[in-house]
């Protein structure tokens, strides 16, 4: 059962999470409200690989895995926020009642808005670091074209502003946390940004 996402990710990345994921799209649909309430930057929360929240989320998925493997604990079943909401909507629909699994998801959401812009996506979520991990050079991803001189005053770097990672697109180091999700495509007025199986980089 684990062949077909696997295969999916090696080919095109991390697609379950810009496309798929009910996470995801709550977590876009509140912050799209919140910024509209209270614009705010992306730099403070940009995908430095030294950044300890990166050590973090990391750090869960070893720990997640080594629990998994040498104790069997299925410790991401627990904080699996997909799994969670999949489930909780089943139950409302054929059960007619929800569990207090509820409570983490609102938590994560509360977490998100007042203190880390996109934080469970960004720091905690197991399956996307495991489809992060599983990127080659021949993954699909979206890169700069380096020929192209961006005119950043004219677009205001909408690539930067349309990513709710706070991902910039023209910086390769960043782009390991991509979910290929296109927003920066389609912010971008002068198609500097395109679709590859190969890096050039």
């Amino acid at each position: 059962s684990a062949i077909i996402p696997v295969l999916l990710a090696l080919a095109l990345g991390p697609v379950f999470c810009g496309w798929m994921c009910p996470q995801g799209f709550i977590s876009e649909m509140v912050e799209a409200v919140r910024q509209r309430m209270k614009p705010r930057a992306n730099s403070r929360d940009a995908p430095r690989k030294g950044a300890l929240w990166v050590k973090m989320k990391w750090l869960i998925l070893i720990v997640g895995l080594v629990g998994a493997g040498l104790f069997s604990l299925p410790l991401f079943n627990y904080i699996s926020a997909p799994g969670i909401i999949t489930m909780q909507i089943a139950n409302a629909v054929f059960l007619g009642s929800v569990g207090p699994e509820l409570v983490l998801i609102a938590a994560i959401l509360g977490f998100e808005i007042l203190w880390f812009r996109r934080g469970w996506c960004k720091v905690v979520c197991p399956i996307g670091s495991a489809l992060i991990a599983m990127k080659t050079p021949a993954t699909l991803r979206i890169e700069h074209d380096q020929g192209h001189r961006c005119n950043t005053n004219a677009c205001g770097v909408a690539c930067v502003t349309s990513c709710q990672l706070a991902i910039d697109p023209r910086i390769s180091k960043q782009m390991w946390l991509c979910t290929n999700c296109a927003a920066c495509i389609d912010a971008c007025p002068d198609d500097a940004l395109g679709w590859r199986f190969l890096s050039k980089v």
